[in-house]
């Protein structure tokens, strides 16, 4: 048993990762949580707590198909517009490619949404 230096609990070696042939000081847990506030800061320039009240605006869902996280993803995907950073919402994998696939260009999406209303 080890106690973890973030969140001082006790866990069972087996929660803990290795780094250079000991056993690290923090949990597996504290350090996914500790990159993902990171990574927001570094690339959105949000903290995980301005996240969390998003995910709780959205209720848990993706602001296009409603669906609640997908492919085996733990977390919705931040949106933003790459041109101004501005955070859009929340979107689940397949709508955040499906943005990305049609480059954020909403005249592309209309004529798509126009083909596919296509009857034939």
């Amino acid at each position: 048993m080890k106690i973890c230096r973030k969140c001082n609990s006790l866990k069972p070696h087996s929660e803990f990762g290795v780094q250079k042939h000991q056993w690290a000081n923090i949990c597996i847990e504290c350090f996914q949580l500790e990159a993902r506030r990171r990574h927001f800061k570094a690339k959105y320039k949000i903290t995980l707590e301005e996240y969390e009240l998003l995910y709780e605006k959205q209720q848990g869902k993706c602001a296009i198909c409603s669906c609640k996280k997908s492919d085996n993803r733990k977390y919705l995907s931040v949106d933003h517009c790459h041109t101004t950073n501005t955070i859009r919402g929340l979107l689940c994998n397949s709508c955040n490619k499906a943005i990305g696939f049609f480059k954020d260009n909403p005249i592309l999406l209309k004529k798509a949404s126009k083909y596919l209303q296509k009857k034939g």
